[in-house]
């Protein structure tokens, strides 16, 4: 993996915590920053050079170069600690992870295959889905 993609992938993390947040504007404008990214198959040394993208997420990638990370993200992170594992799960993006977390107070993926077919008293989750999303949950703890 380039180092553009590593960068690309962090600005897609970030944009799932700032949905998360509340903040769908600002995550938009990263989404696109790291679909940039990964178009022009390379971050340039000096970040001003990347096309579409403004100020702000400049300065967050010359940060992320720097430091190897995003000090918002970290804040974000700790604010919600359940969502990291969350959102590795199929079916489950930041919208599906605050209803999951704030319906059945799930924390883990532990907790997630517990719920099991519950998952179901969610609008749009059908039992096939539902199945899914905990196989899918299964899988992730089996390989950590």
């Amino acid at each position: 993996m380039g180092r553009h993609t590593a960068i690309a992938d962090e600005l897609d993390r970030f944009a799932a915590y700032l949905t998360l947040d509340g903040q769908e504007g600002r995550a938009k404008g990263y989404e696109r920053a790291a679909r940039n990214i990964r178009k022009q198959g390379y971050v340039p040394p000096d970040p001003t050079q990347i096309t579409g993208v403004g100020d702000r997420i400049r300065e967050q990638i010359a940060s992320y170069q720097r430091s190897g990370e995003i000090d918002e993200l970290a804040e974000l992170e700790a604010q919600y600690p359940w969502f990291e594992q969350l959102r590795q799960v199929d079916y489950i993006g930041p919208a599906r992870a605050q209803q999951i977390h704030d319906k059945f107070s799930v924390e883990s993926l532990d907790d997630l295959i517990l719920v099991g077919q519950d998952l179901t008293l969610l609008n749009r989750v059908g039992e096939k889905r539902a199945r899914t999303m905990v196989e899918s949950a299964r899988e992730l703890r089996e390989s950590a």
